[in-house]
């Protein structure tokens, strides 16, 4: 996701790459949409078709493979790329806080103090739970990418084993986590990581054939792994679309593989994938105000939600898209504002560090 912060870079990406990223995005927003009752409201035919959908294309999905990717590539830190993500981050916030105190002056929803705390603390408070974690990552990236060059092969394969066995083979089987927090935490962004570079480093290859043919027979495995839980449990479960099962895992290294075959450059494929970290937000943002209307618990009977939940998932993704560059101009300005906070705090270090004799050290990697 490193490479969607800086939106105008010149550089040249591999648009099937960024094909993967949009699906990506398009996953956590119908996710959003669609399960926000986790199933709980399905019975019947319904029921087989939400545990298709999130089968087969659920946000777990699309935050591995965002972070696969990133591993793959790995991210460079900079002060000016952390920067640039807390300002972005807290300018979509905001701005969501902003429109939720109006609605709330309209009996839509409310607005807590709480609420506006951790809305104007999007990091810290975990809000929006991967960008958090993806900003933490990115201050560790350096220590991460020294271990990943330093580690000889059998090394990093035995760590890659070993977090396969713990972080995504016993969640899955288990349907529990030793993490605590059902993959929706550093820890199992760590692992994606590391084995996105793991694939990059050694130049994991398999034909596109046999990688889509792997994807999607795994998708059907994951679709009956789900309803078999589901029938056992008498509830909806999805112990095999999760962030933390190995299903998810093993299907996003797959993807990728498939789409890094071959490389084509496609000005407006880039050009919507590059805002991810906008749509990202902004689309949680908009799935949230939607999900006040209660339009999918309303339409829970209909054949047709599914369908309808993709086309609204594709609507929000182009609100999200388009509403981006509106929140770019509030987001350069608060990038401003910090970047000079952090000029002047650098400074005082400086002359700290020069009154004790110690030598001061730029982070950026």
């Amino acid at each position: 996701m490193d490479k969607q912060i800086t939106a105008n870079s010149k550089s040249l990406r591999n648009s099937n790459i960024e094909i993967v990223r949009i699906l990506a995005m398009l996953m956590i927003i119908f996710s959003h949409l669609y399960a926000t009752n986790s199933g709980e409201n399905y019975t019947g035919v319904q029921l087989i078709i939400f545990e298709f959908a999130i089968s087969v294309f659920h946000s777990g999905l699309g935050v591995v493979l965002f972070m696969v990717i990133s591993g793959y590539f790995l991210i460079r830190y900079s002060q000016k790329k952390l920067t640039q993500l807390l300002a972005i981050t807290w300018s979509c916030s905001a701005f969501a806080l902003v429109i939720e105190f109006v609605l709330s002056r309209f009996g839509i929803g409310s607005c807590s103090l709480s609420h506006a705390i951790h809305r104007l603390t999007p990091i810290t408070s975990k809000y929006y739970w991967y960008v958090s974690c993806y900003a933490f990552l990115m201050i560790l990236s350096p220590f991460i990418n020294k271990a990943i060059d330093k580690l000889k092969k059998r090394d990093f394969t035995n760590l890659v084993i070993i977090l396969l066995v713990l972080f995504y083979v016993l969640p899955t089987f288990l349907y529990t986590d030793i993490m605590g927090d059902r993959g929706k935490g550093l820890i199992t962004m760590v692992c994606s990581y590391f084995i996105g570079a793991y694939i990059a480093k050694y130049n994991i290859q398999i034909s596109k054939k046999k990688a889509i043919i792997g994807a999607i027979g795994l998708s059907i495995f994951t679709f009956a792994g789900n309803m078999a839980a589901t029938l056992v449990r008498g509830e909806a479960s999805y112990p095999f679309s999760r962030e933390c099962s190995l299903t998810t895992i093993v299907i996003a290294v797959l993807i990728i593989l498939a789409a890094s075959k071959e490389e084509y450059y496609n000005k407006v494929v880039n050009s919507l994938a590059s805002r991810g970290i906008y749509i990202y937000m902004l689309g949680c943002f908009t799935t949230g105000i939607i999900s006040k209307f209660e339009v999918i618990i309303n339409l829970t009977d209909k054949l047709w939600l599914l369908p309808f939940s993709l086309i609204l998932s594709i609507a929000v993704f182009l609100f999200a898209y388009l509403l981006s560059y509106v929140i770019e101009y509030p987001a350069k300005l608060v990038d401003f504002i910090i970047t000079k906070i952090w000029s002047i705090i650098e400074n005082l270090l400086k002359k700290i560090c020069t009154k004790f004799g110690l030598k001061y050290e730029n982070f950026d990697c």
